[in-house]
């Protein structure tokens, strides 16, 4: 499994010759490259996500509501999230037997009965604001074995943030990884605490 970070909270995961995009972007609004629409499935953070591309991705299969699907080998759960009466959705996908749960773009922390559905995840994507310490206890809970913060910019050559370094050994990681893109395994995720993750995203 390859995972690809492109801005915001655009995600390319790769599975064999599948594909999923996660809140594809304008790159002309954004200044962000976008990864062209190339992908099997479309997972949208709310209605207003997809109302923006819904011309683009009419032939593809989209998801942008609460529910359960599987398609084409990947199991899908949208739990719904809501912020100030906006619905939002955040997704559990399960592929080559690893669960990864993509937060999306919400700027508050799931209720305790969503979490006990999100702490079977063993990767987790997660909004840059959540690296705090309400954050800290909230993984703790959890416990991913590997997690990934986005909407933060940094490349091999930048100092780590020492928010980030806190994070990291607060949550138990040992040090920041900054990677290109993430390939992984079932096999890989066998160490015990939780490991943080930064992608540099493919602009």
């Amino acid at each position: 499994m390859q995972i690809i970070w492109y801005g915001e909270s655009c995600f390319k995961i790769i599975s064999g010759e599948i594909s999923l995009l996660t809140d594809p972007f304008s790159p002309e609004k954004r200044g962000f490259k976008n990864p062209r629409f190339l992908a099997d499935l479309f997972l949208f953070s709310s209605f207003q996500e997809l109302d923006r591309r819904k011309e683009r991705v009419n032939n593809f299969f989209s998801f942008f509501t609460p529910g359960e699907y599987e398609i084409k080998n990947i199991f899908i759960q949208g739990i719904p999230h809501q912020e100030k009466g906006v619905l939002k959705t955040i997704y559990l996908i399960e592929l080559e037997n690893i669960k990864i749960c993509f937060l999306s773009k919400i700027s508050k922390f799931p209720s305790q009965e969503h979490l006990k559905k999100i702490s079977k995840s063993e990767i987790i994507l997660i909004p840059f604001n959540f690296i705090s310490k309400e954050g800290v206890g909230f993984i703790k809970g959890v416990q991913p074995k590997l997690v990934v913060p986005f909407d933060l910019f940094l490349t091999k050559e930048e100092k780590i943030p020492k928010v980030l370094e806190k994070f990291a050994q607060e949550i138990g990681s040992s040090k920041v990884e900054i990677l290109e893109k993430l390939k992984i395994k079932k096999r890989d995720l066998s160490w015990e605490k939780s490991k943080l993750v930064i992608l540099k995203p493919n602009i």
